[in-house]
């Protein structure tokens, strides 16, 4: 078949990048499961990985899909993963119609996924989520994203009580997939992607888990009441985008 007369696939990863592990493991394990062979290159951030498929020193690398995309240096396969982010604003604060929203990641492609969820906002990276929270409580943004599992793994919230968790409805879901330079075969992202629809989803969550928190990733009322009454309360007085 193909696939094995396919060269090892070079797969560029960014040192900067907070989900790095993730990436590698879902990827080892994807390769596995369709008999590629991988070898991981380090890029110092997205960038360069970038400049790398371009250049023709990697062959792939994770990248989050958008609209705005150039579809003309890349390919894209199907999502590798997804992560669930919630908004948190100031309990005194009413929301603008524009506004700035603290974000804790400095990745293009993210950046880009969130401006096309806020258009129109100014977006003001933040080395964590720690840091993005404390832009909203020192009132230099109007909201912060935070992953929902982050935030049950960190419990950041507890440390400002000035501040509320924004309705669920207003969940942002930020997925990552697979960029494949131009020189490789455009057949190798229909097997990419057959592989992607092969990947155990228990066996997925196992990975997103492993590296990011160990506790459920079950975003609940319940949850939030627990570990953070006040915040849940005061959100029921109804702090709602416009």
């Amino acid at each position: 078949s193909m696939i094995h007369h396919l060269p090892t696939l070079r797969v560029a990863l960014a040192q900067d990048d907070p989900t790095i592990e993730i990436s590698r493991e879902l990827i080892e394990t994807l390769c596995n499961d369709t008999g590629l062979s991988v070898e991981f290159v380090t890029a110092g951030n997205a960038s360069e990985a970038r400049a790398m498929l371009k250049n023709h020193t990697a062959d792939l690398m994770p990248d989050i899909y958008t609209k705005s995309s150039r579809t003309s240096d890349f390919f894209f396969t199907n999502l590798l993963y997804e992560e669930d982010y919630i908004l948190v604003g100031r309990t005194d604060a009413t929301v603008p119609r524009v506004g700035t929203i603290a974000v804790p990641m400095t990745q293009t492609g993210f950046l880009e996924a969130v401006r096309q969820r806020f258009p129109g906002w100014n977006i003001l990276p933040s080395t964590d989520e720690q840091h993005a929270l404390a832009a909203v409580s020192n009132a230099h943004a109007d909201l912060a994203l935070s992953s929902i599992v982050s935030m049950q793994a960190t419990r950041n919230l507890m440390l400002y009580p000035n501040l509320v968790l924004v309705p669920s409805l207003n969940k942002l879901q930020i997925g990552t997939s697979l960029a494949i330079a131009r020189h490789e075969p455009r057949l190798l992202q229909s097997i990419l992607n057959k592989a992607l629809l092969r990947l155990d989803p228990q066996e997925q969550q196992r990975i997103l888990l492993k590296h990011e928190i160990h506790t459920p990733p079950h975003f609940s009322l319940a949850y939030f009441l627990a570990f953070y009454p006040l915040q849940t309360g005061l959100l029921l007085g109804g702090f709602f985008l416009s």
